[in-house]
């Protein structure tokens, strides 16, 4: 296997960070023992807490490559944020075998293989501005002097409450985001009683809308509703066989004899992604499928556990339900890591 990744991404790493105390926090003064989390060094701004190095202004812009032969294809993403806004760009198409490289797309559009992929997101919470953590260090110079910034030590009274004001502890984040696909596929196969030749290219495509909201009992609530159109071979490759001209031999080959098939529909989905005690993290999903010919209800149910090097949850064990096959299944899984936003 040969593989170049440069792991660039653009997030919020420090999200979590900032929810996990709201799960507990009451109205008026918080208890010190729901917000440890909330605590920061003295020398550390709070625009941290927000995944805001510098505040709700920052802007960064970061890129990834990834290429592998084993998977035969080529994937650019290029993201970039400003502020609590993230945006991203993902390219993806197959790799030469000969040459080494991809073209997803040209002055001609997708190529062969390639798809297109848009992600914007924008999250709806203030964060310490300049003059928040000025007053931020005034406070903790009063009641911390010459030692770190902890908030859950800090006395009760009015101090403290202001100092859960600056940390917008009690604010309730939600966010917006929108996002969307193109890929272009070419299947190929034999048609008709003479089985002759044949291909069509298709366009597939995905659009979908989501908005988010935080309750400290729930975790994030996530509704999304989308429309796609999505194409498939039309039936699985069986072994054909046929005379070799000029000889008595045969000779085999796999292939389709059917065209693709084309199917388009909206989807309704809704979502609670949380963390619980410890390093277990749910996101229990209900989605409504609407399609042409029938509605399908599906449930999927993934519980986090296991971890990474870094300690964040990346998989565990997943259970599903499908109407329209009533079947119920239950798997292992290993994936992207777990975060309280998509």
């Amino acid at each position: 296997m040969s593989k170049i990744s440069l792991p660039l991404r653009v997030l919020f790493a420090a999200l979590p960070w900032l929810l996990a105390p709201s799960l507990a926090l009451a109205q008026g003064d918080p208890h010190p023992g729901a917000t440890k989390a909330a605590a920061a060094p003295a020398t550390e701004s709070t625009g941290t807490l927000a995944g805001l190095p510098n505040g709700s202004d920052g802007t960064a812009f970061q890129a990834l490559l990834d290429a592998s032969t084993d998977d035969k294809t080529a994937t650019a993403v290029v993201g970039w944020k400003n502020g609590t806004s993230v945006y991203s760009l993902t390219f993806k198409g197959p790799l030469n075998a000969k040459t080494k490289e991809a073209v997803p797309i040209s002055l001609d559009g997708l190529n062969n293989g390639a798809s297109l992929a848009f992600a914007a997101n924008r999250l709806f919470w203030s964060g310490p501005d300049a003059a928040d953590r000025a007053e931020f260090k005034l406070l903790c110079a009063k009641h911390f002097p010459g030692a770190a910034c902890n908030y859950e030590d800090m006395p009760p009274g009015a101090d403290r409450r202001r100092m859960a004001e600056l940390l917008h502890l009690n604010d309730v984040p939600m966010y917006l985001g929108a996002s969307g696909s193109v890929s272009v596929v070419t299947y190929k196969f034999l048609d008709g009683t003479d089985l002759k030749a044949g291909s069509d290219t298709k366009t597939d495509f995905t659009l979908s809308a989501q908005a988010g909201y935080f309750t400290p009992a729930l975790g994030f609530l996530i509704g999304t509703v989308g429309y796609q159109q999505i194409s498939a071979v039309g039936a699985d490759a069986v072994s054909l066989c046929r005379p070799l001209p000029g000889t008595d031999a045969t000779t085999c080959a796999n292939a389709v004899l059917k065209p693709p098939t084309e199917s388009r529909g909206g989807l309704v989905t809704l979502q609670m992604r949380r963390k619980l005690r410890g390093d277990v993290a749910v996101a229990p999903t209900v989605q409504q499928e609407f399609g042409k010919d029938e509605n399908v209800t599906a449930v999927l149910i993934p519980v986090y556990f296991l971890k990474d090097a870094k300690g964040t949850p990346i998989g565990g064990v997943r259970g599903g339900w499908r109407s329209d096959t009533n079947a119920v299944t239950i798997s292992l899984f290993v994936g992207a890591a777990f975060g309280l936003m998509p």
